[in-house]
């Protein structure tokens, strides 16, 4: 599926991170926190949005940094649903005016490449629904 990225923040940045970074840096436990046992090859339509030039746009999930780890914002079972099927992870970072040097230092530490959001992804075709099973 053909689609264009989005973020929910000003200040969220755009990133490509490898499936194998992501494994090493991002902290594993706040990924797992939201505890999804079902994850279904299946979107949800509030991940998307068409946008005023009618292009399909994926919401980016969001993540902080809080005491010295990473923190999803939101967007964890987004990501679990991309993860397997994807090498590389699209992902914001949330760079916002109070975040602490600490923490701005290690988002900054994290291996990524910039995405682009005018140019196109591609995720895996699976259906959009209104809720999963």
């Amino acid at each position: 599926m053909l689609c264009y990225a989005t973020v929910d923040q000003s200040f969220d940045v755009p990133y490509w991170i490898a499936k194998s970074d992501f494994s090493v840096y991002f902290d594993q436990i706040d990924f797992a926190f939201r505890d999804v046992h079902d994850v279904h090859p299946a979107y949800l339509s509030d991940w998307f949005h068409v946008d005023e030039q009618g292009r399909l746009r994926f919401r980016l999930s969001p993540v902080g940094a809080v005491a010295g780890k990473t923190q999803f914002i939101s967007g964890r079972h987004r990501m679990a649903v991309i993860l397997p099927h994807l090498t590389d992870l699209p992902i914001a970072f949330a760079f916002h005016k109070y975040l602490p040097k600490r923490e701005r230092r290690l988002l900054e530490s994290i291996p990524k490449r910039p995405l682009d959001m005018t140019v196109p992804l591609e995720l895996p075709d699976f259906p959009i629904r209104d809720r999963l099973p």
